[in-house]
C-alpha cells in the first residue's frame, strides 16, 4: 500500500477536491477596457470617442452600431444608450513619444523579453501612462484626456490639455447639446470607472439628458404644428378673400363687357346707316325725272340736259364740260 521508504501521502493526493472556477485575469480585463473598443473588441485607433459612461469606442464602430444595432452581439447591452453621434465625444489623446509599436508586437507574439513597452497615450500634465492603473478623466467641452490627480491638484478653470475656458462653458449651461454643468468638476467624466456609485450617477445623468432631449423635441414639434395650423387658417382666409375678389372682378368685367357690346352695336348701326345712304347717282336713278328736275339746280340741269336743250357753245367747250344723258 505504499509508505515504504518513509513516504507519507498528503491529503490532496488522497482526496479529490472540487475544481475551483477559473477567475478572469484582472490585467487582461483592464487591458481590454483601456486598449480595445468596447463594441468591436478591436484595438483602439483614432478617432477614438467616449460616451458619458466613460467607455471607449472606435468612432467607426459607433457609426456601424447606429446603422445596424445587431452587428455586434452585445451592442445594446454596452451601447444601448447611444442614439446618435451627439452622445459621444471625440477624445484628444496625447501620444507617448517613447511608445514603439514594434516592441508591442514582439511582446504580444512572445518573441520579446520581459518588461513593458509602455502605453500608447499619456497624460499631458503628469506624463502618466494611459493604461488603467491610474484614473483618467476627459472633458465634455473639448475632449482632452488628463489624469484625475492633475485635475484635483490644479483645480483650474481652464482645460489642462488645450486651455479651453471651462468656466465659460459652465456659465453657458450647455456646452454640449443636452449636457448641463453645475460646476467645473462636472465637466470631467471618469474614463472606465469601476466605482458602482459613480456608474449609477453617470447612468442617471444619461437618462436625464435623454428625457430633456425628448421633451425639447416634443415642444419643437408642437410649436411647428401650431405654426402650420395658423398658416393654414390664414391661407383659407386669403383664399376666401381672393375668391370674393375674383367674383367681384368677374361681375364687373361682365357688366363692362355688356356695356362695351352695347356701344359697339350702336356704333355699328350708325356705321351701317351711314353706309346705306344712297349716292347722288343712285338717288338720281331711283327718283323720277320730275323730282330730279324739281330738286336740281340750273348748273346740274345744264350738265344732264338733252340734245334739244343743249346749250350752244364754241368748238373749245363743245363736248368738254357738257354731259349727255338720256332718260
Amino acid at each position: 500500500m505504499g509508505n515504504d521508504g518513509g513516504s507519507i501521502p498528503k491529503r490532496h493526493e488522497l482526496v479529490t477536491l472540487k475544481a475551483k472556477a477559473e477567475r478572469p485575469d484582472k490585467d487582461s480585463q483592464t487591458e481590454a477596457r483601456w486598449q480595445r473598443c468596447a463594441l468591436s473588441k478591436e484595438p483602439l485607433r483614432e478617432p477614438i470617442v467616449a460616451c458619458r459612461l466613460g467607455r471607449l469606442y472606435n468612432k467607426e464602430s459607433v457609426i456601424e452600431h447606429l446603422m445596424d444595432r445587431t452587428k455586434f452581439g452585445d451592442g445594446d447591452e454596452i451601447a444601448g444608450h447611444l442614439q446618435s453621434l451627439k452622445d459621444v465625444t471625440v477624445l484628444k489623446l496625447t501620444k507617448n513619444p517613447s511608445y514603439n509599436q514594434s516592441e508591442v508586437d514582439e511582446l504580444e507574439s512572445g518573441a520579446g523579453g520581459g518588461g513593458s513597452a509602455g502605453a500608447k497615450y499619456i497624460c499631458p500634465v503628469s506624463l502618466k501612462d494611459f493604461n488603467g492603473k491610474l484614473r483618467f478623466v476627459y472633458s465634455l467641452v473639448c475632449g482632452c484626456v488628463v489624469a484625475e490627480a492633475a485635475v484635483k491638484q490644479l483645480s483650474a478653470d481652464s482645460c489642462l490639455g488645450c486651455g479651453a475656458d471651462l468656466k465659460a462653458a459652465v456659465a453657458a449651461g450647455a456646452a454640449v447639446p443636452g449636457a448641463e454643468f453645475s460646476s467645473a468638476a462636472s465637466v470631467w467624466v471618469v474614463v472606465n470607472s469601476t466605482v458602482p456609485e459613480e456608474i449609477a450617477r453617470m447612468r442617471a445623468s444619461v437618462e436625464a439628458i435623454r428625457i430633456a432631449r425628448a421633451e425639447a423635441l416634443a415642444a419643437k414639434k408642437a410649436a411647428k404644428k401650431a405654426k402650420s395650423a395658423v398658416g393654414a387658417t390664414g391661407g383659407k382666409q386669403l383664399d376666401a378673400g381672393k375668391k370674393r375678389k375674383d367674383v367681384d372682378d368677374a361681375d364687373g368685367s361682365q357688366q363692362h363687357s355688356k356695356l362695351a357690346k352695347k356701344q359697339a352695336a350702336s356704333q355699328m348701326s350708325n356705321a351701317r346707316a351711314n353706309i346705306s345712304i344712297p349716292l347722288p347717282l343712285e338717288l338720281e336713278k331711283k327718283t323720277s325725272s320730275a323730282e330730279l328736275s324739281k330738286n336740281q339746280s340750273d348748273a346740274i340741269k345744264s350738265l344732264y340736259s338733252k340734245d334739244k336743250d343743249k346749250p350752244k357753245g364754241n368748238y373749245l367747250t363743245m363736248g368738254t364740260f357738257n354731259r349727255y344723258t338720256s332718260y
